[in-house]
């Protein structure tokens, strides 16, 4: 959906094939191979993956990709609200991942990611994937959509993965 927004049009399909998604968490094997593609990548993060509730042998491949992106993506901590919205003020969407189970009000046991596109005083403007009927795009209360991203692990999580138009 970002690469669509800036006028590039990559399937999914190459995406998945060429980052090898199912391997090892798909945000730092997609934000390498993004970065390669010449689009600068940006993630923060504030957890660590040892806290992962995956299988030992899925979370030390995921250590690894980790340590080899930080020459090439940059990993910061401390996503705001306010950074989202002076990020997509300047027209650079940002993908925040949200918590299923808030998000959807249903039982889940997973992270949901989304495509935060706009805002206004009191809604952030978000592109859900997961959503089908009526328009694309959705408005949701600030709150709740603050509440959904932060209940993945409170505000050490706070996840969200920024790519910027490519140079």
């Amino acid at each position: 959906m970002v690469l669509r927004f800036y006028g590039t049009t990559i399937s999914q399909s190459i995406l998945r094939n060429a980052c090898a998604l199912g391997k090892s968490e798909s945000d730092v094997r997609l934000g390498v191979w993004l970065a390669k593609k010449g689009f600068p990548v940006v993630t923060y993060w504030n957890g660590t993956p040892d806290g992962f509730d995956t299988p030992a042998l899925f979370t030390k491949q995921y250590k690894k990709d980790l340590a080899a992106s930080r020459k090439i993506i940059t990993h910061k901590r401390g996503m705001t609200v306010d950074r989202i919205k002076k990020l997509v003020a300047r027209g650079i969407p940002v993908i925040a991942e949200v918590e299923s189970r808030t998000w959807y009000h249903q039982p889940a046991d997973s992270t949901h990611t989304v495509l935060v596109v706009g805002f206004d005083a009191k809604h952030i403007i978000v592109h859900d994937p997961h959503h089908t009927a009526g328009a694309p795009w959705i408005a949701v209360p600030i709150g709740y959509f603050r509440n959904a991203w932060e209940q993945i692990d409170g505000k050490e999580s706070r996840s969200a993965f920024v790519i910027m138009r490519r140079q």
